[in-house]
């Protein structure tokens, strides 16, 4: 019943352009204050987050940021050094291997299918 209820819940916010718009708005502000917060936790001599090597935190960081990227614009505009990492964790092999064969997103994984 439960699963039921959350359909019903995500096709009203589907359907509905202002609310989609109205959560949409408080993603693209709630991701922005992250990002700054982020930003100041970067290291400048190594550039990873609070470490001198790169941890799970920063792949983490880099995968949340790989969401929201394409679907809020100039995100990282302001954030060179979080623009890094996301560079950095995309480029290691594994992860690029991933990359490229992930299966596309579910619907309700894209601003779209909000």
């Amino acid at each position: 019943m439960e699963g039921h209820q959350m359909t019903e819940a995500g096709e009203r916010i589907k359907n509905d352009e202002e609310q989609k718009e109205f959560f949409m708005g408080r993603v693209r502000e709630r991701a922005a204050v992250v990002v700054k917060n982020l930003e100041n936790l970067v290291t400048d001599e190594a550039g990873w987050l609070l470490s001198p090597k790169m941890t799970w935190v920063d792949v983490f960081t880099a995968a949340y940021l790989d969401q929201y990227v394409d679907m809020i614009d100039g995100l990282l505009e302001e954030a060179p050094k979080l623009q890094e990492i996301l560079g950095r964790v995309r480029s290691l092999p594994a992860i690029q291997e991933w990359i490229e064969a992930r299966p596309p997103l579910h619907e309700f994984e894209t601003n779209e299918g909000l």
